[in-house]
């Protein structure tokens, strides 16, 4: 019996235990992904600056072959909207933005197109924010627009970190299979 408490206590930490991935990109362009399992955090790509591009050569164009075509399995679009709706609110009860900082700074050598371009993205902004954010958890976020008509060039910044919780992974993945035997199972008729 103790055996099945600690069995059952250590699955109970597994699930709980959050799982995410957190992206940042300061002013200076460095992109960093971190990994995070719990209180590990593990650097997966830290990239310094712009990486040069090589030049693509040309392909050749190949011949294309008859290929046999699969048969149409064909679903109905209200069922899968339907579906598709009910695993965006799991989803959406499971994934938690832990922080959402983006900032933008327009600058430019016309002051006129500086000022354009700031209005126009105050007007997305104006109209994006409360819905993005009526769907989306965020426990603390920032998101800025700012105009300074001494930059140069336009510079951005932003800090986002995502997580969800390994039984919230292993739920979503049992709806998400009992999604695909439901639509799989109706038949055209």
């Amino acid at each position: 019996m103790l055996a099945l408490g600690i069995l059952f206590s250590v699955f109970l930490l597994i699930g709980f235990t959050r799982v995410g991935a957190r992206v940042r990109r300061p002013v200076d362009g460095a992109l960093q992904v971190t990994l995070r399992v719990g209180l590990l955090r593990l650097n997966l790509l830290k990239m310094v600056g712009k990486a040069s591009k090589k030049p693509k050569k040309p392909e050749k164009p190949k011949k294309k072959q008859k290929a046999e075509k699969p048969a149409k399995r064909t679903v109905s679009l209200p069922v899968l909207f339907g579906e598709g709706r009910k695993l965006l609110r799991t989803l959406r009860k499971s994934v938690r933005f832990d922080r959402l900082i983006v900032s933008v700074t327009f600058g430019a050598g016309d002051p006129c197109d500086a000022a354009l371009n700031y209005g126009r993205s105050h007007m997305v902004l104006a109209l994006l924010r409360p819905a993005v954010l009526s769907v989306l958890r965020v426990k603390r976020q920032d998101i800025a627009v700012a105009l300074d008509y001494d930059m140069e060039k336009f510079q951005w910044c932003c800090d986002i970190c995502v997580t969800i919780s390994v039984g919230r992974i292993f739920l979503l993945t049992l709806s998400l299979l009992g999604i695909m035997i439901k639509v799989s199972g109706r038949k055209k008729g």
